[in-house]
């Protein structure tokens, strides 16, 4: 449908999958990068409220992550890429991957996202604990606290430095939110 179908077309035959999936964001770009249908819930809406966009802008084509899946370049871990990407003026984070027609050839690529808010809110039902996200200097982004702590900007660093080897953890036993 990339290729030689309409937006609307795509957009009627992902929107129902979409729904019941719960997917938040959905954007489809073509082999140029440029866009062809995006599918945003609209923040606090109904489960079908979404915004449809269509055709012409490349503006996620200059994000690394998803120049890398455009490019049709793979890793050790495969053809997928993720990254965060600020939407209106929300972080979100996206898994971009390649789409492929009947043929094994690229066409274009799929994004599906979730804003970080959203994500945060998720991660708190599904765990039943308190969390908050930073970005690297350690503002927060979102959190499920009242008021999130801010991080000095050398504990935000040196934590980003050990992310692969150790989580830190804060004692929060004598602070109520």
């Amino acid at each position: 449908i990339i290729t030689s179908g309409s937006p609307e077309q795509l957009r009627d035959t992902l929107l129902p999958v979409s729904v019941n999936n719960a997917v938040e964001l959905l954007e489809i770009l073509d082999n140029n990068g440029n866009l062809f249908l995006s599918m945003r819930r609209v923040p606090g809406g109904q489960l079908l409220d979404y915004q449809f966009l269509k055709s012409g802008d490349n503006t996620l084509s200059k994000i690394d992550f998803v120049q890398k899946v455009i490019n049709s370049q793979t890793d050790a871990s495969g053809d997928k890429y993720s990254g965060t990407v600020l939407v209106g003026d929300q972080p979100a984070f996206y898994v971009a991957g390649p789409v492929f027609d009947d043929n094994n050839r690229q066409v274009g690529a799929i994004l599906t996202g979730t804003r970080v808010r959203s994500l945060a809110s998720k991660l708190r039902e599904q765990t039943l604990s308190q969390i908050t996200f930073y970005d690297r200097s350690g503002i927060p982004i979102a959190s499920t606290f009242a008021n999130p702590a801010f991080l000095d900007v050398n504990l935000a660093a040196n934590i980003i430095l050990s992310q692969d080897w150790q989580s830190p953890r804060r004692d929060l036993s004598g602070q109520r939110d």
